[in-house]
């Protein structure tokens, strides 16, 4: 991995400092926002024949960023440590700021189709484990602690820089590990039965392996679906989600403690 890394430092030196990791679902919505420099299919030592998720140089508002358009790989046919490699490899060739976007579904009518929330908890369910496979010590902790990952501090930022523009409501989820694009209603169920307000599909194997490394990062769900609010959000009201998530990218978040290899 840290191969791949110095090759991204080279090819999009100077390494901005913040980078967006967004759905497949919703990667087109935003990336027409974006006037796009470079791109990047990186390659890594542990899987030789499996190219990772395109990487992006893109511009915004004259703020230079990396754009990766997925969040997940077949874990079936490849190591379970693949989906973050490219991840991995974000963090170390430089980005200190990520914002990952992703779609949901709402089990709680506090959340309807078009709604945005921040991660504020997570309860895992029939989850292969990022952390699986091999490990070294520049990658952070091998056994970390996982109860608070995500940032109240930093999701007030971000809640700030939108609020004018659209409300950012916080919410716990359930994640489950799947290649779907839909959520059924058996899982939704169980998050209701849990009291989780929504189920998120992609993007925990990233937000944890940030956390791993101690990068700064953001988790927004975009509620495509409910279970007991009718409707689900339309192309259009993607389009207009990202056209005003996008700001987001001004804000400043608050850095972490650096990682300290073990």
């Amino acid at each position: 991995m840290e191969k791949a890394a110095k090759e991204l430092k080279e090819f999009f030196a100077p390494v901005p400092a913040k980078a967006v990791l967004c759905s497949p679902t919703l990667a087109p919505y935003f990336l027409r926002l974006f006037k796009l420099h470079k791109v990047a299919a990186i390659k890594t030592e542990l899987v030789p024949n499996q190219k990772l998720p395109f990487i992006y140089l893109a511009e915004w508002n004259d703020q230079r960023i990396l754009f990766m358009d997925t969040l997940l790989i077949n874990e079936d046919k490849y190591p379970e440590c693949l989906p973050i490699l490219s991840t991995r490899a974000l963090a170390l060739c430089g980005v200190e700021q990520f914002f990952v976007f992703s779609e949901a579904f709402a089990a709680d009518p506090s959340l309807a189709p078009g709604d945005v929330f921040l991660l504020s908890n997570y309860m895992p369910l029939n989850v292969i484990s990022p952390f699986i496979g091999l490990h070294y010590k520049t990658w952070g902790d091998r056994f970390l602690d996982v109860t608070a990952i995500f940032s109240e501090e930093n999701s007030a930022i971000v809640r700030t820089k939108l609020d004018k523009l659209l409300p950012v409501k916080s919410a716990a989820v359930m994640w489950v590990n799947t290649f779907k694009s839909y959520c059924d209603s058996a899982e939704l169920g169980i998050a209701q039965s849990l009291r989780l307000p929504a189920v998120v599909h992609r993007g925990m194997s990233q937000a944890l392996t940030l956390h791993d490394m101690r990068k700064t990062f953001v988790f927004f769900g975009l509620v495509e679906s409910s279970l007991v609010v009718p409707g689900v959000i339309t192309k259009e009201g993607r389009a207009k989600l990202a056209e005003q998530l996008v700001n987001v990218l001004g804000a400043e978040l608050k850095p972490r403690e650096p990682l300290v290899a073990h």
